[in-house]
């Protein structure tokens, strides 16, 4: 799984003014255009960690609608490689509407809605064979957090990068 937030990207080269739903989000990569995380380096970047498992299919967990141009570009190149990007979260926002009974039309509903859909995303990055995660994120923290223990219990290895570390290979 992989754990792709808005602001962990300086998608264009003067692009440094982000938003969810209308809202400026800061970007950590603004500033810096040659060392900047954009879609193109983040699919390099999983590209790696997949071919080292011979692994073909990738959920993202993202604040992005899965419909969002730098998800369909990043899922663009890594198609060409044969592996397949999922993006279940718009699936996720229905079901658990559904499930909750949460009456989508009050104005609590989308806090509530995206609530239980990262705690669902968090699960299944907790369960995935590998894990790439954002550095400044206390959500990938988390998931990090819980894999670490997790192999612990088992004797194992947690297989888990950064981005931000993945760049400087």
């Amino acid at each position: 799984g992989a754990h792709i937030r808005v602001a962990d990207a300086h998608w264009e080269h003067s692009d440094c003014h982000h938003s969810i739903n209308g809202l400026p989000v800061p970007s950590i990569s603004c500033g810096d255009g040659v060392n900047a995380i954009n879609y193109s380096s983040i699919a390099q970047e999983i590209w790696y960690v997949l071919r080292q498992s011979e692994l073909k299919i990738l959920l993202v967990a993202t604040n992005m609608n899965c419909s969002d141009w730098r998800l369909f570009r990043i899922g663009l190149m890594l198609a060409r490689r044969s592996v397949h990007l999922v993006c279940a979260r718009d699936t996720l926002r229905g079901r658990v509407a559904r499930e909750f009974a949460i009456d989508e039309a009050s104005p609590a509903a989308d806090v509530q809605i995206n609530y239980y859909v990262s705690l669902v995303e968090q699960e299944l990055c907790l369960r995935a064979h590998s894990f790439i995660g954002s550095k400044y994120s206390t959500w990938t923290d988390t998931v990090r957090g819980e894999r670490q223990a997790a192999a612990i219990a088992a004797k194992a290895g947690a297989e888990q990068w950064l981005f931000e570390e993945l760049w400087a290979l």
